[in-house]
């Protein structure tokens, strides 16, 4: 080990040791649910990203750009995935980008609700997008890879896609449709890449023998809101209309899931969000179409969402809430078994100045306008109706963001959308990316394969119940949740705006002017989700 890594490692060990010993002595209230592999994965995750400057090996104050390149660095496949690179052209006539753009600041624009929002303007990537087809690999039939992961070697990423889909056959049930995932991955807004998400996506792939499609959607903050959900609808229509050539055939609608964790999981709601503004009609009755690849074309919406431990409040305005009579909510209650920094320790995070942070013209948050944090395509949570909208899974645990996902499956409910909802006990963010070893983890791909098969089953061998469970950590018995627990001490969706409104107001006090070397980073994540990919 180098003498820069253990200037790093060193000054955690002494709060690593002694949260492992409160744990070995049951002094810990996880203790009596968490085995010690969970305990020692979540206390390192605390350790190193609960801390207000980002330092590299060497002592430095890092760069937004450095934290990026670590999470978006190609890494070493395992042996039981497959990943076809994919490129999503933008080989459309200039006009029909233009009229795409003009067609999503018209929903922006109406979505609003306000007229002092600031935001930017829908810019279509110029060089197109890329992306990752994901799923899992025979390694019984392929063998282990033996090609080095950092080759130069050129791959036949066409042929990687056939044997994919080959492998993933298996899984798939005979009475159903062919189907594919489109997954966003998490990372705040800011960091991470389809690389980072390769386990979801080979777990996802076995539960219904679908491809996954990861697409690398550009990232806060050189590309705030709506780049993000700009290459996300250009993503979905690449799956239902693809150009000449492409790996895939065109998918229906009624084949497509949506679906991401953390703020993937957001991003997908607020395409969600988009697509039901699409199939809501023009005022003169009329359908909203679109002019893409040389056709008017509709933008149906998918047949079902998938969310792991969706960031559907930017404001995380939750935090000062005692709804549960129990000493606050989930922004509180479960800081202590959670790695996400509580909303005040996030916003003194800091990096160092570089071109991409602090923004031109200044901004508070790295993905957004202050204004723009109640918008509905940037904070799904504060969209005025989700009627419409198709069934969902919803996957979460007793985590920070817990309960802004209650809130928002109160919302489903009242806008009566079918929503299976599988509330995890003591279990952190986005668990089934990082405790791959927990029954917990096994429990929650089986049940998003249950909702995706029977979704997309013609011939359902049993009916479907839509239910709102809570499922104990080590028996993974399952409890009703009342939806009387969903609403926060019943919320009305006016005074949730209101408490995000505050929250960001809160933002522009606490934010520390910058030294020479640093500027806060204003993230209501704190950009310390890394390795959890929130």
């Amino acid at each position: 080990m180098s003498l820069a890594l253990l200037r790093t490692v060193l000054p955690k060990v002494p709060h690593i040791l002694s949260s492992c010993a409160s744990h070995i002595l049951s002094l810990n209230p996880h203790s009596k649910e968490w085995d010690f592999r969970t305990f020692l994965t979540v206390t390192v995750l605390q350790a190193f990203l609960g801390v207000t400057e980002n330092r590299d090996v060497y002592g430095n104050v890092m760069t937004v750009e450095k934290v990026q390149r670590m999470s978006n660095t190609e890494r070493e496949l395992e042996n039981d995935c497959w990943v076809s690179k994919v490129v999503i052209p933008l080989d459309t006539h200039e006009e029909e980008v233009r009229q795409l753009e003009e067609i999503i600041d018209r929903a922006i624009r109406e979505l609003a609700g306000r007229d002092d929002m600031v935001v930017d303007g829908a810019k279509v990537p110029k060089t197109g997008l890329t992306g990752e087809w994901t799923g899992w690999r025979n390694v019984n039939k392929r063998g282990k890879y033996t090609r080095p992961w950092n080759s130069d070697e050129k791959l036949d990423e066409r042929q990687n896609y056939k044997n994919l889909m080959e492998d993933i056959s298996a899984f798939k049930d005979p009475r159903g449709e062919d189907g594919v995932l489109l997954w966003l991955h998490g990372g705040a807004y800011f960091f991470c890449d389809p690389c980072t998400h390769r386990p979801i996506g080979k777990n996802m792939s076995k539960q219904f023998g679908g491809p996954i499609l990861l697409p690398r959607y550009r990232l806060a903050p050189q590309h705030p809101f709506p780049a993000a959900l700009v290459d996300t609808f250009l993503s979905y229509l690449y799956l239902l209309y693809p150009p000449a050539g492409s790996y895939h055939q065109a998918y229906t609608s009624n084949q497509i899931f949506v679906g991401g964790d953390s703020a993937g999981g957001g991003l997908a709601l607020c395409l969600m969000q988009l697509l039901l503004w699409f199939n809501t009609p023009n005022e003169d009755g009329s359908k909203k179409t679109i002019r893409w690849r040389g056709q008017d074309r509709e933008v149906p919406l998918p047949k079902g969402v998938t969310i792991i431990s969706a960031w559907v409040d930017l404001a995380r305005c939750f935090v000062e809430l005692t709804a549960d009579g129990k000493g606050g909510t989930s922004e509180n209650s479960c800081a202590g078994g959670d790695f996400i920094p509580a909303p005040a320790r996030a916003m003194e995070v800091t990096y160092a100045q570089s071109p991409a942070w602090p923004a031109d013209p200044p901004r508070t948050h790295f993905y957004a306008n202050n204004t723009a944090i109640t918008h509905p395509l940037v904070s799904p949570m504060a969209a005025k109706s989700w009627k419409g909208c198709p069934p969902v899974w919803l996957c979460v645990g007793d985590e920070c963001l817990r309960d802004s996902n209650l809130y928002w499956a109160h919302r489903l409910l009242q806008a009566q959308v079918p929503i299976q909802m599988e509330m995890y006990t003591m279990m952190p963010h986005v668990f089934a990316l990082l405790l791959h070893h927990h029954p917990c983890t096994v429990r929650a791909y089986n049940g998003v394969g249950n909702f995706l098969k029977y979704n997309l089953s013609k011939e359902p061998a049993e009916e479907y119940s839509y239910k709102r469970v809570r499922i104990h950590p080590r028996t993974l018995k399952e409890t009703p949740v009342d939806e009387s627990c969903l609403s926060l001490g019943g919320l009305e969706l006016e005074e949730v705006i209101a408490l995000m409104e505050k929250e960001v107001k809160k933002w522009q006090r606490k934010v520390r002017k910058p030294t020479d070397y640093e500027v806060g980073s204003g993230d209501a994540l704190g950009g310390l989700d890394a390795t959890a990919a929130a």
